[in-house]
């Protein structure tokens, strides 16, 4: 069986060293909560910081399996709050996905 975790059990923001010790661990896959790893996931995240993130990853041994918690540092967001709002959100889901 493969084992997966989320990087919300991590520090923010830097947890390279907590990666290599997560595999140490038994786990081969990892599930990232953007906000854990970016402090502006929106106006301040480059594809070029993603793939430096990813490469990160995958040197500890894991494989980034998912993402969740897409809208946690962006509370204005959501998908219930008006058209506007989730159109606002919509934009955000294609700007993580083309980063």
């Amino acid at each position: 069986m493969k084992l997966a975790v989320s990087n919300i059990s991590l520090p923010f923001f830097d947890h390279t060293k907590e990666l290599f010790q997560l595999t140490a661990l038994g786990f081969s896959g990892l599930e990232v909560a953007p906000s854990k790893v970016w402090h502006d996931t929106w106006q301040g995240l480059s594809s070029v910081e993603v793939e430096s993130y990813r490469r990160q990853a995958e040197k500890a041994g894991l494989n980034i399996i998912g993402l969740h918690s897409l809208i946690f540092d962006q509370p204005q967001l959501g998908m219930f709050k008006g058209d506007d709002v989730r159109k606002q959100t919509l934009d955000f889901f294609t700007h993580l996905s083309a980063v």
